[in-house]
C-alpha cells in the first residue's frame, strides 16, 4: 500500500514532463482539494494534486476556474517544461557511467524488474543503465494507471491535475514559479535506503506480475472520485491505513525523506515568494498536503498564515 503515497509525490517528475493542451471552460464540475491561505499582503490558493487522473477529473469546476483565474503567479513543484530541465532530468535518470542496475539490484530483483518490464510491453534495451527510482517510478505510473481502469498511460497521464492547471496557466499568460529543482528531486530519490529502495521495487513488481491481492489496491480507483468531491478525509484516512503494519524504520525514513525534510524545504520558498505579496495558485502532489504533522496546511499556519479549506464534499 507504500507505494500508493509514493506515487502522490513522486511521479510528478514524469508526469509533468509530458505535454497536455486540455482546456475547460468554467462549469459544473471537479471541486479537488483545495485551500485558500492568506496572510499580510497575499492570497494564495492551494490545490493538492493527484498526478495521474481519468476523465472523472474533468471539468474542473467553477470555484476552482475562479481561483485560478484570480491568481497572478503559478507555482508548482518542479520544473520539467523546459529542454534544459528534461535534459537534466534524463541525465539523472541514468547510472553514472560503469555502472549497471543489476549490479545495484542483484541478478534476482534484476530479473523480477525486467520481468515488469516485459508485462507492460516496456523495452528492456536501455534498462540496465536506470536508477532504481526512475524503474519505480516508471513501473508506479502504469500499474496505477491500471488501476484507476485507464489503458492508456500517456491519456492516463494527461488526466492529471497538472496538465490542466498549466494549460489554463499558458491560455491566460500567467507568471510561473517552482519550488524544487530536478537535481533536488533526484538528490531525494537516491538518497532513500537499499532497504527502502528495495521495498518499494519489489512492491510495484508484485502489482505488475499478479502477486498482490486486488483487495489490496482496489482503493486506488476511487480516488478520482474523492478528489470530484473534495474528499480530504477520505484520502487522509487512507494515508494512515496505508502504512499500518509497515516496517517502522522503513515508514520513518520514507516520512523524513519523501515528506518532511521536502515539505520544510518548498514552505520556505513559498513564504519568500508571498513575502512578495499577490495573489497564487499553488500545485502540489496531493501526498504534501495530507498528514497532519508536518504538512503544507501546519507549516504555513505555524508561519502565521490563515490557512482554510475551500472544497468540502
Amino acid at each position: 500500500m507504500k507505494k500508493r503515497t509514493f506515487i502522490a509525490a513522486a511521479v510528478v517528475v514524469l508526469a509533468a514532463a509530458i505535454a497536455c493542451t486540455l482546456w475547460f471552460t468554467p462549469q459544473e464540475g471537479s471541486k479537488g482539494i483545495l485551500y485558500r491561505v492568506t496572510g499580510l499582503n497575499t492570497t494564495a490558493y492551494l490545490l493538492g494534486s493527484i498526478h495521474i487522473g481519468t476523465a472523472e477529473m474533468h471539468p474542473f469546476g467553477e470555484t476552482l476556474q475562479n481561483a485560478m483565474a484570480a491568481s497572478d503567479t503559478f507555482v508548482f513543484e518542479c520544473d520539467t517544461s523546459t529542454d534544459e530541465s528534461v535534459a537534466r532530468l534524463l541525465a539523472r535518470q541514468t547510472l553514472p557511467d560503469g555502472g549497471t542496475l543489476s549490479e545495484v539490484l542483484g541478478e534476482a530483483l534484476y530479473n523480477d524488474t525486467a520481468s515488469a518490464y516485459r508485462t507492460l510491453s516496456l523495452s528492456t534495451a536501455s534498462l540496465d543503465t536506470k536508477q532504481p527510482w526512475a524503474v519505480i517510478n516508471t513501473l508506479a505510473v502504469y500499474s496505477s494507471a491500471a488501476e484507476m481502469g485507464v489503458r492508456n498511460v500517456k491519456k492516463a497521464i494527461s488526466l492529471g491535475v497538472e496538465p490542466a492547471v498549466e494549460a489554463f496557466a499558458a491560455q491566460h499568460n500567467k507568471r510561473y514559479a517552482y519550488l524544487e529543482t530536478v537535481d533536488e528531486v533526484a538528490d531525494t530519490m537516491e538518497s532513500f535506503s537499499d532497504a527502502l529502495t528495495r521495498y518499494l521495487l519489489q512492491d510495484e513488481i508484485d502489482i505488475v506480475l499478479g502477486r498482490t491481492d486486488p483487495a489490496d489496491t482496489e482503493t486506488v480507483a476511487q480516488w478520482p472520485a474523492w478528489w470530484r468531491e473534495g474528499s480530504t478525509e477520505a484520502f487522509r484516512d487512507f494515508y494512515r491505513l496505508s502504512f499500518q503494519g509497515a516496517d517502522e524504520q522503513l515508514y520513518a525514513e520514507y516520512q523524513d525523506k519523501l515528506i518532511t525534510k521536502r515539505n520544510a524545504l518548498m514552505v520556505d520558498r513559498l513564504d519568500t515568494l508571498f513575502k512578495q505579496g499577490g495573489t497564487y495558485f499553488v500545485t502540489v502532489g496531493l501526498l504534501h498536503l495530507i498528514p497532519e504533522d508536518d504538512s503544507f496546511i501546519s507549516l504555513l499556519r505555524d508561519r502565521g498564515y490563515t490557512v482554510e479549506q475551500v472544497s468540502t464534499p
